[in-house]
């Protein structure tokens, strides 16, 4: 499992899914805002109209490092 930290930019790897309104693709770009001592992450995503979203208790393994994909 890679070790993240705060400001890592990575891409996300779930399945689509809707957060707060918003659809979420696979390979989409976020940036790390905390790491959780669970072993999860909060992300920072940016819609379409460049609203931030933050996105709580991501799992490790749901993301990539964005030179990775």
């Amino acid at each position: 499992m890679a070790e993240f930290s705060a400001g890592d930019k990575v891409t996300i790897q779930k399945p689509p899914h809707i957060f707060e309104g918003v659809i979420i693709m696979p390979g989409a770009p976020a940036e790390i805002s905390k790491v959780n001592d669970d072993g999860t992450v909060d992300l920072l995503y940016y819609d379409r109209e460049m609203m931030p979203h933050t996105m709580p208790s991501v799992k490790a393994s749901e993301i990539s490092t964005a030179g990775r994909a």
